[in-house]
């Protein structure tokens, strides 16, 4: 496929996203899928796997066939996340978390923040792991490095389940000011939850 046929063809499946013509998009980014074109293959995974689909059908097992298909072509962090979050939550897959682990922990020095919060996310439920404590708080503080004020809140609730009810209670409210405060701003990207 040619770049500028497959360019074109993105643009259009882009386009009718922003128009809420989701079935649209969907054939599109198939097709070119299909053909090979890569970035097509994480957008059809994460449709597939989107709970707000706008009449395309919730598919987890298409979903993991296209992400792993993306990652294994590029290595790419955010098929990756995709794919780590359908084992972390046995969507479309049995769930394991030991291959969520696999699949994202390479990718924790990436700069997305929603990788950082899922491993704090998934290190958070095996608190009676060794080390799972720190090692969820470390990623949740790096996320919140990273711009994800949501990290926080979920920091705060470890902290609250671990005995730190005090600590953890500052740092729940903190994180719930700054989630309200990012919706105000409309700052997105500062409050997606992974």
């Amino acid at each position: 496929m040619e770049f500028k046929e497959a360019f074109r063809d993105l643009e259009a499946a882009n386009q009718a996203l922003n128009r809420g013509n989701r079935r649209d998009a969907l054939s599109i980014f198939h097709d070119l899928a299909t053909k090979g074109y890569e970035p097509a293959m994480f957008m059809l995974g994460e449709m597939l796997a989107s709970p707000s689909n706008g009449g395309v059908e919730q598919n987890f097992e298409a979903a993991k066939m296209w992400y792993e298909i993306h990652y294994q072509q590029t290595s790419d962090a955010l098929s990756a996340l995709g794919l780590a979050k359908l084992y972390f939550k046995g969507k479309g897959v049995k769930q394991d978390i030991g291959k969520a682990l696999d699949i994202l922990v390479p990718h924790a020095n990436d700069s997305d923040a929603r990788i950082n919060m899922l491993l704090g996310r998934i290190y958070g439920s095996n608190l009676g792991c060794a080390g799972s404590l720190e090692k969820s708080i470390s990623q949740l503080e790096t996320a919140y490095s990273k711009g994800n004020v949501y990290s926080l809140k979920y920091k705060g609730w470890l902290l609250i389940e671990s005995g730190s009810r005090f600590t953890g209670v500052l740092v729940l409210v903190r994180g719930f000011v700054l989630v309200l405060w990012a919706s105000i701003k409309r700052n997105h990207t500062a409050v997606v939850p992974y």
